[in-house]
């Protein structure tokens, strides 16, 4: 008899189905019972949305590596355990049971609980934005976007020993996770750059970084810059376009925009850092920064599609999960 498993597919634009599918491992992989997935609020929204590129471009993950096409097993988040009770991590879709290789797998320490773990590609995302900042001590920093990253990206740079975070968002429950964090918050409109003015003296933020994946919110990070400041392009927009206005403060202040994408260590820090090292330092960092704090709902597996239809309805939604609600034993045979 073969194994089947359950996994989550986008099916067209704004369709998301449970599927059985054969499940098949190779030799020398182990089989992995999922315990909780997370859904990407970016890159997965576009998915569900209809708004990916139409081939991929150097894609890493194994999970697009035949291309965005619909019908799509997709995600990136998995936390399971494997037949002998280990905890492990696993760049894989929603799904219920998978085999990988050894490799290919995070083993979690004790001290790592299994919800903050799942975001643990969210928080490497936040690291990864946050050297590439290259903020020094007591620079002012704005965040733009407030989602999962956003938020973990405003707690990093503050961390780092900037001497103000202003973190922006039109969500006021956003707003106030920030708040609490120690970040200057404000909403989108007129009275932020009177607040950048107010926290730096009038000179602009030394480093804003965009995570909201809209022309309007990438604008705002180059209104509000110092001269000679850095724009760190953190968003993922697909195939959408972005119009931004350049003649302005961009070219006046001579201001760099550049993008951070958390497949490759920067170029000026790879001699001193690789992803293995940034990992250990991840799973030191989870367990302090508990991440799994800006879970906001929960849905079974099986409710897939209402998790999805939930994230498009609700702006205020900042990290959304999928627990297995037939773990550990998930794995059928059909």
């Amino acid at each position: 008899m073969s194994e089947v498993a359950r996994g989550v597919f986008f099916t067209g634009e704004h369709s998301v189905e449970l599927r059985k599918f054969p499940l098949v491992g190779k030799p020398g992989e182990l089989k992995v019972s999922s315990l909780i997935t997370a859904i990407s609020h970016g890159t997965e929204m576009l998915a569900y949305t209809g708004r990916l590129p139409d081939a991929p471009d150097g894609e890493t993950l194994d999970a697009l590596k035949d291309g965005y096409g619909y019908p799509l097993l997709y995600g990136y988040m998995n936390v399971g355990v494997l037949e002998d009770g280990s905890k492990v991590f696993a760049f894989r879709p929603h799904q219920d049971c998978f085999y990988a290789a050894p490799e290919d797998l995070i083993y979690l320490p004790e001290d790592i609980e299994t919800e903050d773990a799942v975001l643990l590609p969210s928080l490497e995302t936040a690291f990864s934005i946050t050297h590439d900042t290259g903020l020094r001590f007591r620079e002012h920093a704005a965040v733009v976007g407030l989602g999962v990253i956003g938020l973990l990206t405003a707690e990093l740079l503050l961390l780092a020993g900037a001497a103000s975070v202003i973190a922006v968002d039109y969500s006021p429950s956003r707003r106030e996770r920030a708040r609490q964090l120690g970040c200057c918050v404000c909403a989108p409109g007129p009275d932020l750059l009177a607040l950048v003015d107010e926290q730096t003296q009038g000179r602009g933020v030394d480093h804003a970084v965009h995570t909201s994946a809209s022309s309007a919110g990438l604008q705002s990070c180059i209104d509000m810059c110092a001269h000679e400041g850095h724009v760190v392009e953190a968003s993922w927009y697909g195939r959408d376009e972005t119009p931004i206005h350049l003649g302005g403060a961009f070219h006046r202040k001579r201001i760099r925009i550049s993008s951070s994408q958390v497949s490759h260590i920067g170029a000026a820090l790879s001699l001193r850092w690789n992803k293995k090292r940034r990992m250990q330092e991840l799973l030191l960092l989870l367990p302090q920064l508990r991440p799994s704090k800006y879970i906001t709902q929960r849905f079974p597996l099986a409710e897939a599609a209402h998790a999805f239809k939930y994230i498009a309805q609700d702006t205020n939604a900042i990290q959304i999960v999928l627990t297995n609600e037939e773990s550990p034993n998930v794995c059928h045979r059909s």
